[in-house]
């Protein structure tokens, strides 16, 4: 059963030993407990607590009084296991016979060991330093021997690398090798040192093959020329007659697969055709309406790599838009690049198909605000797949009139490089893992602004980044430049679990504790590493995480609105008074935990909860980081 853990809270209050007296005589007087005032009741003192606690030391001994019980049997257990297997093991050597004979007939010992013996070989050379050649015959024979570095005597086929100078066994000089066998070192044969030529090497390499080297031996006749000249048209039927049957077969392939490939795509009942073909118009070109569709003539086949397309006006977009959308399943592992050369007025209902990586929509030009992307319908939706990224570079989207929403959803990186002055009246986007913002957003008067699931949202743009009558944030992360004036003007603001981080939001230097502090509370190192830490790295953390720091020149700081259920405030204490002076930071709503202060001159740990905490002893040469802990 498991142990149900008292949590004892100290009581609370002013005066607590506080006692009021009645009934007052020579020999008694009768006391009752009345402080102050009581802020916490604390855990009371009774059997029923001090009860639990002996329960749960009785039943830790029953328990470890169990397992030792249980460790015992185990042990014992496995004594008896290793026993009979030790008993087992001996029988089966004991079955194995020294010389294996009619009534056993396992493989004897001796054999085993002789085999093995007869298969091992080393190789030998002259000293420790690994030269692995002796000199002649003679010096091998004579030793000594290293194997590895190691002196070894040779055994039963070691062998070794000598210099032959015995004109009988050949070339003079040569490098044979040796075997050591029935205790003699004997030349076994010569080992091969000439290297390839050079027209050797090119034969290897040549991919030379059976097939062409009989084509070699037996050329085809060629037509050639008689006494005037002329090659006979006799010579050349004769040249080509063996090779027409195969290029008349292979163009009725070629045909054929083409009649195949067209066949019923074309509707024949359509005007400007002639018995059933289609015909070229004045122009010489082939009609739309009877051309096969893309995906008629792609059937089988998958669009992949870089896909661009060149848009110069409604037309060209809107048959882009028509092609992407008939070949949903043929994208695999594709870019699509849609290059803008004019302002276009279009529906802007787009669904990225999921073998497309990356959509890019850019201006061809490359330069930045003079092409548009002007929406007509009510409703534009840019939906895209965890693993697409949409790049909308050095083009603005816009809108045909004041009633316009433009929605991105479900991608996994979105690039906006371009701002949104005055295009829409509602804009949302969420479910995206990362959103990049190049300058701000900002919608008609009565506009609203929607960000949700947006795990990373930055901004370059030193203003407001988003500008409307409402703007509405969850479960975000922002990351703006240092000199951003701000997240939203909106007067309606609704934001939920968002934090929003400036660059260089922690630049708190902790000065080391001096070396009697060290020693007198050795804790002290300790905390001011870890201080380091959380300056260095805490702007990084993802998470319910707020970061800050106060004004030099107030000596008051008050969480801001959307923060009330941040898990981890850090906050730097910073002053402009070369004298002590108090910093004092308020909670919009009461704040329940603990802090950790780190001071060139204090580090501690202390329970807060309340609405307000006061730092004293602040001074412009004194800065702190204060981190708040909600339970």
């Amino acid at each position: 059963m498991a142990y149900n853990k008292t949590i004892w809270k100290a009581r609370k209050g002013s005066n607590l030993n506080r006692h009021r007296k009645e009934d007052e005589t020579a020999r008694s007087v009768i006391l009752h407990n009345e402080p102050s005032s009581v802020t916490e009741p604390g855990t009371p003192f009774s059997v029923q607590n001090m009860n639990n606690i002996e329960d749960g030391i009785e039943n830790a001994h029953e328990t470890l009084a169990a397992q030792e019980q249980s460790l015992n049997a185990e042990t014992a257990a496995r004594r008896l296991g290793d026993e009979a297997l030790q008993i087992i093991a001996d029988h089966i050597m004991g079955l194995i016979p020294n010389q294996a004979n009619i009534e056993n007939l396992l493989a004897d010992k001796n054999f085993v060991n002789s085999t093995v013996s007869n298969v091992a070989a080393w190789f030998l050379t002259p000293d420790s330093l690994g030269d692995f050649q002796w000199a002649s015959l003679e010096a091998l024979r004579a030793g000594p021997w290293y194997s590895g570095g190691t002196p070894k005597q040779p055994t039963q086929n070691d062998y070794a690398v000598f210099i032959n100078h015995d004109p009988v066994l050949g070339s003079v000089n040569s490098v044979w090798r040796a075997l050591f066998s029935d205790g003699l070192w004997s030349p076994q044969y010569k080992i091969n040192d000439t290297p390839f030529t050079a027209a050797q090497t090119a034969a290897l390499n040549s991919n030379i093959t059976a097939a062409l080297v009989e084509k070699l031996a037996n050329p085809e006749t060629i037509p050639t020329e008689n006494s005037a000249g002329l090659i006979t048209s006799g010579g050349i039927f004769a040249w080509f007659g063996a090779h027409i049957n195969t290029l008349k077969t292979a163009a009725k392939n070629i045909i054929g697969a083409i009649n195949e490939l067209f066949d019923s795509k074309i509707d024949k009942t359509e005007k400007g055709k002639v018995n059933g073909v289609a015909t070229l118009g004045s122009d010489g070109i082939l009609a739309q309406n009877q051309r096969p569709s893309a995906s008629d003539v792609l059937e089988g086949s998958f669009l992949t790599g870089l896909i661009t397309y060149n848009v110069s006006d409604a037309a060209a977009w809107a048959a882009v838009i028509n092609t992407i959308n008939e070949n949903l399943t043929l994208y695999q592992n594709a870019e699509i690049m849609i290059m803008l050369s004019a302002n276009i007025t279009v529906d802007f209902n787009l669904t990225v198909p999921e073998g497309v990586k990356k959509l890019t929509i850019r201006n061809e030009s490359l330069t930045s605000t003079t092409v548009r992307i002007i929406t007509r319908s009510g409703n534009s939706d840019i939906k895209g797949h965890a693993g697409c990224d949409l790049d909308i570079s050095y083009v603005r989207l816009t809108a045909a009139s004041s009633v316009k929403t433009l929605n991105f959803t479900n991608f996994n990186s979105v690039y906006l490089r371009e701002y949104m002055s005055n295009a829409y009246t509602a804009l949302t986007l969420s479910n995206i893992n990362r959103l990049e913002l190049a300058s701000y957003i900002s919608l008609t008067s009565s506009g609203t602004i929607t960000l949700e699931n947006i795990p990373h949202v930055s901004c370059a743009y030193s203003g407001v980044v988003f500008q409307g009558a409402s703007f509405t944030a969850k479960n975000c992360n922002f990351y703006l430049t240092q000199a951003a004036a701000g997240l939203s003007s909106a007067a309606a603001q609704s934001i939920n679990n968002c934090p929003v981080f400036k660059e260089n939001d922690l630049q708190v230097t902790i000065a080391a504790p001096s070396a009697s502090d060290v020693q007198a509370t050795p804790a002290a190192r300790g905390l001011t590493a870890l201080a380091q830490i959380f300056a260095n790295n805490i702007k990084h953390l993802m998470g319910n995480i707020y970061t800050a720091k106060t004004d030099a020149y107030n000596t008051t700081f008050t969480i801001p609105l959307g923060y009330e259920s941040a898990k981890i405030l850090a906050i730097t204490l910073l002053t402009a008074s070369s004298v002590n002076t108090s910093i004092t930071i308020n909670f919009r709503t009461a704040f329940a935990g603990s802090y950790v202060l780190f001071r060139a001159d204090v580090s501690s740990v202390s329970v807060f909860n309340g609405s307000s905490i006061t730092f004293s002893s602040m001074n412009s040469s004194n800065e702190a980081l204060v981190i708040f802990f909600r339970n």
